[in-house]
C-alpha cells in the first residue's frame, strides 16, 4: 500500500459527507475529469450546501486539504462527528444527514479495520 492510499479515502469521505448533507447532490456536477484535474490544484472545492452549518463544512474542508498529510485522520474525523452529534443531542429531531453521515463513518471505520 503506498503512502497516498492512506490519504485518498479521507478526501473521499469529505465528498461523501458533502453528498449526504446536500441530500444527494452530485459533486462536481457538470465538470469533466480534465476540468476537475485542472481546478483542484488551484484550490477549487465543492461549495457549501444550503442546509450545511459551518462546522460540518469546515470538517469537509479539512478532508479536502491540498497536502494529504494535513488531512484529519479517521480517528480525528470520528471525534469531530461524535462531538457535533453530542452537542446537538442526537434524537429523532436531529437532521437526517447527521445520523446518516455518522452511520456511514462507523461502517467505513469498522470495515477499514479489516484492511490493515
Amino acid at each position: 500500500m503506498d503512502c497516498l492510499s492512506l490519504f485518498i479515502p479521507r478526501w473521499s469521505y469529505g465528498v461523501l459527507l458533502w453528498e449526504i448533507v446536500s441530500l444527494g447532490g452530485t459533486p462536481y456536477c457538470g465538470m469533466t475529469c480534465a476540468e476537475l484535474y485542472e481546478k483542484l490544484p488551484q484550490s477549487y472545492r465543492l461549495e457549501k450546501p444550503l442546509n450545511c452549518d459551518d462546522e460540518v463544512y469546515d470538517l469537509m474542508g479539512q478532508c479536502w486539504r491540498e497536502k494529504p498529510y494535513k488531512r484529519p485522520s479517521f480517528q480525528q474525523i470520528l471525534v469531530s462527528l461524535k462531538r457535533m452529534l453530542e452537542e446537538r443531542k442526537v434524537n429523532q429531531t436531529t437532521p437526517i444527514f447527521f445520523r446518516k453521515c455518522t452511520f456511514f463513518f462507523f461502517e467505513f471505520h469498522r470495515f477499514s479495520c479489516y484492511l490493515h
